[in-house]
């Protein structure tokens, strides 16, 4: 991960509470990690402290749908948002907010996306890539690279585009852009 844009606590709490204000649907924490990590804006760790900060002081409301638990901002945390959302930028919250309406529409679909980079040894990394849906596994591909930050940059490429990787990947194997291998 390279250093993230916030390291502000109250930076960060502001943050999460503007994105929970401004998605009109309940999320649930491994999405809203995504959504707000993923971009390398926060570093996971700072996320979970400050994200369970906020639901100590009620900012952060949940609630139970299907045996899973979704997440909300509360009456205060809309208070909290409103007044202090300006110190986030609005290209960060336009990024952010496309994130989620990513993470909804999957979700709405059932699937679920990951990529996980694995240290094998020196130079020697595994990228697992991986999309769920509700008939099970869509896609599972694994590769290993001799480079941290092009393992890296194959993570975050894949999570932020998973239908464009796919799409790759077909138009791969089944010969389509054959011509771009062959060049």
């Amino acid at each position: 991960m390279t250093n993230p844009f916030f390291t502000d606590k109250t930076d960060i709490k502001i943050f999460i509470l503007t994105l929970l204000t401004d998605v009109t649907q309940p999320l649930d924490y491994g999405s809203i990690q995504d959504i707000i990590c993923r971009s390398d804006l926060v570093n996971p760790y700072d996320f979970a402290e400050c994200f369970k900060e906020l639901e100590e002081l009620g900012h952060i409301a949940s609630g139970k749908e299907g045996g899973e638990t979704f997440y909300t901002a509360s009456e205060s945390g809309r208070s909290v948002a409103a007044e202090l959302s300006d110190e986030i930028g609005h290209e960060i919250r336009e990024k952010s907010m496309l994130e989620a309406a990513r993470h909804i529409a999957l979700r709405c679909e059932g699937a679920q996306t990951s990529a996980t980079v694995t240290e094998l040894g020196p130079r020697r990394y595994q990228v697992t890539c991986e999309a769920k849906d509700r008939d099970g596994i869509a896609l599972s591909v694994t590769i290993r690279i001799p480079d941290k930050m092009k393992a890296e940059q194959i993570r975050r490429h894949y999570l932020d585009k998973p239908e464009s990787s796919l799409r790759g990947i077909l138009s791969v194997l089944t010969g389509e852009v054959d011509y771009l291998l062959n060049s």
